[in-house]
């Protein structure tokens, strides 16, 4: 007679396959399927926010996409909202990120494109195809080192060319690179030898 056991069944409810993940919004959306039908491999990810499409591209195909989502006639984003910068010190590969904030005068849809990048490697400047980028993209040049290639003037426009480092970025330090006098010096140098003592503040400062 033989001493092995019999096997004991297995307990609990029956494994099931995992189920598939539920498709991307963003990818049915008709301005996803039109950019990737003309750009398919430029596309990184696509993300609904209240019905905003954000479409993260790839940078060297940033200026390919911006003239085509101006000049075909069916999306016709002739107008630059805004360029903002951001920052992600966790995003070790490409921490800092340009958004770029696209409208259609005529069609009154939106669309918003994202760039990821990192300090040594600039973003294709706009400024040939929207001409109100060139200010845009230096503001992101000063407050956070975003470097453009191909920007007719790119400098600092908010803060002086001597400032040292990037105000607004994740790991900038809260006084600032000088917390003795750099806020006295910026103001001096901007409005002349005015007296910056006790009372300056009833002059609107």
């Amino acid at each position: 007679m033989s001493d092995e056991k019999p096997p004991v069944p297995p307990t609990g409810p029956p494994k099931t396959e995992a189920a598939p993940p539920p498709p991307n919004p963003a990818d049915e959306h008709a301005f996803t399927k039109r950019v990737k039908e003309k750009f398919p491999d430029a596309v990184v990810e696509g993300k609904l926010c209240r019905d905003d499409l954000f479409l993260t591209v790839k940078k060297y195909s940033l200026l390919e996409i911006c003239r085509f989502l101006r000049d075909d006639p069916a999306l016709n984003f002739n107008y630059l909202s805004f360029i903002a910068g951001a920052h992600y010190p966790k995003r070790a590969d490409a921490p800092l990120e340009c958004v770029y904030g696209l409208y259609s005068v005529g069609k009154w849809h939106s669309i918003y494109l994202r760039v990821h990048t990192k300090e040594d490697e600039p973003i294709p400047s706009v400024t040939g195809v929207w001409p109100a980028a060139d200010w845009n993209e230096r503001e992101a040049y000063d407050l956070y080192g975003i470097r453009f290639e191909g920007h007719p003037g790119l400098k600092r426009i908010l803060l002086p060319e001597w400032w040292d480092g990037y105000p607004l970025r994740k790991d900038y330090p809260m006084v600032g690179p000088d917390e003795d006098g750099v806020i006295d010096t910026v103001l001096k140098e901007s409005a002349g030898d005015e007296d910056f003592g006790p009372g300056a503040g009833s002059r609107g400062w």
